[in-house]
């Protein structure tokens, strides 16, 4: 993204009266001007809300320690070291953790359950970074579904959440849902004892807004291919939110399972039923799980759409 449209972000948030700025990727740090970005919030009195992937040059990182805490939020996304692409990666990710501790909470991304929880806790621990752990299930990308957690495997995956939260618990670390959970993944007992664990469970998933380096905007990145828009053509974010929720709302009837759109949890708004990237591949029949879908008809005009589109936000 050029600095003169990172600044049309900043006025935006400006004009939307948001107090804080998020910066993804991609991985951001790597832009040859992120220092400058930096300025560019810091001045612009907005704080930092950063996600990395943990792999992050030496003059970010000098930038980002100059910082006051209070500016700056950072989730640094891990996975274990056996997932990463060279035993290298996961050292400097933990090393990032340990360099801006104060700053740094820990963000994983469930795509299987071998790996044993404890070592998350362990981590927070041995880094010192936030006492904090933000919590996601791998979805399907926009061009790529490989690397996800179907729902049919969601109760097992509830099983190594509550295992997860314990060891939380025991060490007093926070725990929270990004969003794409379902309550039935739970049962009742079992989210009582999340609740009673202190674990923030989230199952709403509402337009985040992204917006990439054309300044063309969409609701989020699982769901990018659907639609967009472009940041001009918007006053504030609100109008940007009510924009892809209308745009979405036929859709919404359904949700990951068949049995969704019976769900008094769904009825009563406070389960959406998962990540709407399912539902709308469902359509085009990208995923059998849900089965003789045919695209609502409030928006035949989006059912089925597959246009294929690498482009993401911002570095």
């Amino acid at each position: 993204m050029s600095l003169d449209n990172v600044k049309k972000v900043i006025d935006f948030h400006r004009c939307s009266g948001l107090p804080a700025i998020s910066l993804l990727g991609g991985e951001p740090t790597i832009h040859p001007e992120f220092p400058r970005i930096v300025d560019m919030c810091v001045e612009a009195g907005l704080s930092i809300r950063l996600f990395t992937g943990g792999v992050v040059p030496g003059p970010a990182k000098d930038r980002l320690r100059s910082l006051p805490e209070h500016c700056l939020s950072i989730i640094v996304n891990i996975s274990a070291k056996e997932h990463c692409r060279s035993a290298r990666e996961y050292e400097a990710t933990v090393e990032t953790l340990r360099d801006l501790a104060s700053c740094a909470a820990v963000g994983y991304t469930l795509f299987t359950m071998d790996v044993d929880p404890d070592w998350l806790t362990a981590l927070v621990l041995e880094t010192g970074c936030r006492r904090s752990i933000r919590l996601g299930l791998a979805m399907p990308g926009p061009t790529d579904a490989t690397c996800l957690l179907p729902p049919s495997r969601y109760r097992d995956t509830a099983k190594w959440i509550l295992r997860l939260a314990s060891s939380c618990d025991a060490h007093d670390i926070g725990m929270g849902f990004d969003c794409g959970f379902t309550m039935c993944m739970f049962t009742p007992e079992e989210l009582g004892k999340l609740a009673y664990l202190g674990c923030k469970t989230r199952f709403i998933c509402r337009p985040i807004i992204d917006v990439g380096t054309d300044l063309s905007a969409w609701s989020c990145f699982a769901t990018s291919t659907l639609d967009r828009t472009h940041l001009a053509q918007y006053g504030q974010r609100e109008d940007l939110v009510r924009f892809f929720t209308d745009r979405r709302r036929a859709y919404r009837q359904f949700g990951v399972h068949d049995r969704c759109h019976t769900c008094k949890h769904k009825r009563r708004g406070i389960c959406d039923g998962g990540c709407l990237a399912y539902v709308v591949r469902s359509f085009s029949g990208v995923h059998k799980h849900v089965t003789d879908r045919k695209p609502p008809a409030a928006t035949t005009d989006l059912g089925g759409r597959t246009e294929e589109s690498t482009h993401r936000t911002s570095n």
